[in-house]
């Protein structure tokens, strides 16, 4: 409350001119208290920032507000707007001025992603006896780094005859990244139908140089028919195979996932064989003889 003199200058009226003198005078003016409601919110950890792989439903923060009338010596709080819900009771505690000041936990309600959005905003408000405060709050979202979520093939290409040959391409993959960091590397391991097929890393120039073994610089893999014995369209179990790969970028630390795709294995079209390639008959050669020799 303020209670402090007020100087004032009054003003008088003689005769048909005005003179204006300074006539001290002191007024007290009384200040009455409204109940306010909380206020003052903040976060208890002033440096708080969450890892965008916190789980959803897990304690992340820790809020505070006052409420510097007094009232309940408990609020109840709320999570107006955002990702986040208030958990469990409150912690309260009247201040050595009659005020009081409460803490709750916040949780997790939906994923957090950085790479959307590097902060997050919410929304709290707190009943104290009536009267409802609210304020905005804003928690940074700390990047993790993250695996390859999936493959895709380049193009869309991801069919090879049943007759190619070794050697030939099936197609190429590309990493999904949710991270999608520039200069990132991959180290690509093909884990199935290794008898059939065999990967080929892709090595972007400024990486040609000579490497370790199993050092991630690649940014895609050419899947190649290595043994085509086991193509085989007829068999329908092999017109479709599940390929998998296990991929590590080259972060410190590194980090790995095993995703997998699919390969179309297509018809060959038949084609005949004939001894002798371009057999030719006399218009005298009689009806039954043998003149070539056809195969598939």
């Amino acid at each position: 409350w303020r209670r402090e003199p007020i100087e004032t200058k009054v003003g008088t009226w003689l005769g048909s001119y005005r003179r204006v003198g300074l006539f001290p005078a002191t007024f007290i003016i009384h200040v009455t208290d409204v109940d306010d409601g909380p206020s003052g919110f903040a976060l208890v950890d002033e440096n708080l920032s969450i890892d965008e792989d916190a789980a959803v439903g897990s304690v992340v923060a820790r809020v505070v507000a006052i409420d510097q009338d007094g009232g309940d010596n408990t609020f109840d709080f709320e999570v107006t707007k955002g990702k986040f819900a208030v958990s469990g009771a409150p912690d309260c505690s009247t201040l050595g001025d009659g005020s009081v000041r409460c803490e709750v936990d916040l949780s997790l309600t939906e994923a957090l992603n950085f790479e959307e959005n590097q902060v997050e905003e919410l929304t709290i408000s707190a009943d104290s006896n009536g009267r409802i405060g609210s304020e905005r709050l804003v928690i940074p979202i700390n990047n993790i780094n993250e695996p390859v979520s999936a493959v895709e093939w380049a193009d869309g290409v991801n069919d090879i005859p049943e007759n190619a040959e070794a050697g030939a391409l099936v197609g190429t993959l590309l990493v999904v990244d949710p991270d999608n960091t520039a200069g990132v590397t991959y180290l690509f391991e093909l884990l199935s139908h290794t008898d059939t097929f065999e990967l080929q890393q892709l090595v972007a120039s400024q990486n040609r140089r000579r490497r370790r073994s199993g050092e991630a610089l690649a940014y895609a893999a050419d899947l190649v028919v290595k043994d085509p014995s086991a193509l085989n369209y007829e068999d329908e179990q092999g017109r479709e195979l599940t390929i998998e790969v296990r991929i590590t970028d080259n972060s410190e630390p590194p980090v790995s996932s095993t995703v997998s795709t699919t390969v179309q294995v297509t018809d060959a079209p038949l084609v005949l064989n004939s001894n002798p390639d371009m057999p030719s008959v006399s218009e005298a050669t009689p009806v039954g003889t043998e003149i070539a020799t056809i195969s598939l």
